[in-house]
């Protein structure tokens, strides 16, 4: 349990980005509807993106995620690309 609070405290902007997209996911989300046109869900990209990438990397491919999102993209599936400097250690 230590190794998880000390994880929150290390970065408590992360930590606050996160909760905001939960926050999202969980309370506005849910009165929407499913409209999303890809898998996962960009809230949980985005999610996805930031514990990977850090902040700005993980928000710079959130934005491009949405981006994506209009009537003339299909959709389907779209995972985090997988983050080569982490896959190395």
């Amino acid at each position: 349990m230590g190794k998880i609070i000390n994880q929150y405290l290390k970065n408590p902007l992360k930590t606050a980005i996160l909760l905001v997209i939960k926050l999202y996911r969980f309370t506005v989300s849910p009165f929407l509807g499913c409209r999303c046109r890809f898998y996962p869900s960009c809230s949980l990209y985005a999610e996805h993106a930031i514990k990977e990438y850090g902040i700005l990397k993980g928000i710079y491919f959130s934005i491009k995620r949405l981006l994506r999102c209009h009537p003339l993209n299909s959709g389907g599936f779209d995972s985090v690309p997988e983050n080569k400097i982490k896959s190395r250690h």
